[in-house]
Parts: structure tokens; sequence; C-alpha cells
């Protein structure tokens, strides 16, 4: 944007995709609780026998054969070559290790791999979006020679921290829960709103500058407490406000701050199971296995109840 944003801008914007991708968080709220098998109201049964119900986990096998068919353990990576000559080949072999070692790296880092819960949101939802932010925290700490220390001792601590440094990777990738992000339909920016605990926020980034006490600027908040999280981000600035309130550390006073990423670090992607039909809305384009075979999944468990109660 040529224009710096302002946090009533920002609210704005936000306001007005609420609007726009509420049909499309409805459905994804529907994905949900028919993965979760929370359907039994809906089977149709007379009252009395609503508790004899019994729902098939069928929605679940649908989205988890998906996922896994979507291989995340032995992938591959493939990196033409931007010219002819060994240069071009040089250069393309390095993105492929560059690629093959991010997307290791990070599976390996994480708790649950990123890739992994990317490829169920795809499956689920029909729709799935990655952020890749720099973390300085990830980067080793310069030692600074000590008073009295020895050159050769203060060179050790040098190689170690060369090494460190060597194989450390600033970067963190992350998979955003789809019904989470607000982009753009231009292009222009990605919003993303999260519900996380206080301490998480302040976790996830260092330069957000939240004092983590039930008496700081978020008042009546502990640190397990849940707050909202705005993350604004366009190819030239970004911002970040816990309970409406300005974050980021360098920020001007409506919590904006230049970045240089040269783009705006969200990646979106879609299932192509949906419909590009002349509505364009954001439900008909994000369509995951199951968003059809609802009433599919509700015949199936309502037969099985009726035939389970009779016999």
């Amino acid at each position: 944007m040529d224009k710096k944003p302002t946090k009533q801008w920002i609210q704005d914007q936000l306001t007005s995709l609420h609007t726009h991708y509420s049909a499309r968080n409805i459905a994804f709220g529907l994905d949900d609780q028919y993965y979760e098998l929370l359907f039994r109201d809906q089977l149709g049964l007379p009252e009395e026998y609503k508790e004899d119900g019994v729902v098939l986990p069928t929605a679940r096998d649908i989205v988890d054969a998906g996922t896994n068919h979507v291989s995340t353990v032995y992938a591959r990576f493939i990196r033409p070559a931007r010219g002819i000559g060994k240069d071009a080949t040089d250069q393309a072999e390095m993105l492929r290790k560059f690629d093959t070692a991010m997307f290791y790296r990070t599976k390996m880092e994480s708790d649950v791999s990123p890739w992994r819960i990317a490829a169920k949101h795809g499956c689920q939802y029909g729709m799935w979006c990655f952020e890749s932010l720099f973390n300085p925290d990830k980067l080793p700490d310069e030692p600074e020679q000590r008073d009295g220390e020895s050159d050769s001792d203060f060179q050790q601590r040098m190689d170690i921290y060369n090494g460190e440094l060597y194989d450390a990777l600033p970067i963190v990738v992350r998979a955003v829960h789809p019904q989470n992000v607000y982009p753009d339909p231009n292009g222009e920016f990605v919003i993303v709103e999260e519900t996380k605990t206080l301490m998480q926020a302040k976790a996830e980034g260092s330069n957000i500058s939240i004092p983590l006490t039930t008496g700081g600027i978020i008042q009546g908040t502990g640190t397990y407490q849940d707050v909202t999280q705005v993350t604004y981000f366009d190819k030239q600035y970004r911002a970040i406000y816990v309970n409406q309130i300005p974050a980021l550390t360098a920020a001007d006073s409506d919590g904006v701050l230049e970045h240089d990423y040269g783009h705006i670090p969200y990646v979106m992607g879609f299932s192509g199971l949906g419909s590009a039909d002349k509505s364009a809305k954001p439900d008909k384009q994000a369509v995951g296995l199951i968003r059809y075979l609802r009433p599919l999944l509700r015949s199936e468990s309502f037969a099985y109840s009726v035939y389970n109660i009779i016999l």
C-alpha cells in the first residue's frame, strides 16, 4: 500500500472482512461439527430414542484418510534451473536443498508438523494458510570477551557461537487456522484474528511489548487468560494488536511498523474442490472433503441408529 494504514482503518477493514467471510466461517464451523461427530441431534430420531442414536465416524475417516494421502513424510523438492549452464544448475540445486532443509527442519522442531496441520486443514476445510516470520530469538547471542578472559578461551566460545549460528534457522513456519485468516479480496493485505493466551502472544513474538501481569496494560487478564490478537500485514507495513492495544515495541502511536520483508508473509491455498462460479463467494471457493456429504453422513448414522434400536 502506498498510504500508511492507521489503527482505525485496520479495524474498519477487519469489520468489513468479518461480513465478507461470514458464510465461509459458518461453513467451517459446520465442518468442525461434523468432523467432531457432534450432530446426533440432527439425525431426526424420535425424542425418546435420541439418547440411543449413534454417530458413525465416517466424517473423521474421510478427512484423516485424505490427510494421510497428502504425504508430508517423504516430501521431494524440485527447483527448475533459471537459465542454461553450470551456474544456473548449481543455483537450482542450492534452492532445492534450502527448500528441503526448511521443510524437514520446521517439521522436526514442531510438536506437530505445520505441513501435517495444513494438509488436514485442506482436507477438512478446503483451505490452508502458512505464516513465515523472522524470529531473532532463534539466533544465538554473540558472546563478549569477559574481563580477564584469555584470547584463546574467548576464541573457543566464538567458535561455538559460529557453529550455532551456522545451524540456526531464524524463520518460524506456522499453519494458521483458515477461520482466523481474512485476506483482502484484492490481495493488498492480510489480517489474522486469533484467540490465544497472553503468555502465547508474548512467547510467539520477541518484539511484543505486553506486560505479563494481571495489572498490566490489559486490565483484568492473567497470563493464561484468553485475549484476541489481530495481526495485520501488507507489503510495507505490519501491526499487532492484543485486545485492541498496539503491541509492537518500535511501532508508532497507531501500532503500525514498516517492515522489510518485501512481501506479505502469508501463503494460502485451496483444495480445488470448490466452485469458481460468477458469485466468487469465499464459501464456494474453500470446500473440504465432507462439505457436501452432510446429508449422507446424517442418513448413514440415522439408518445405523434405527437398526441398532430395533435390534
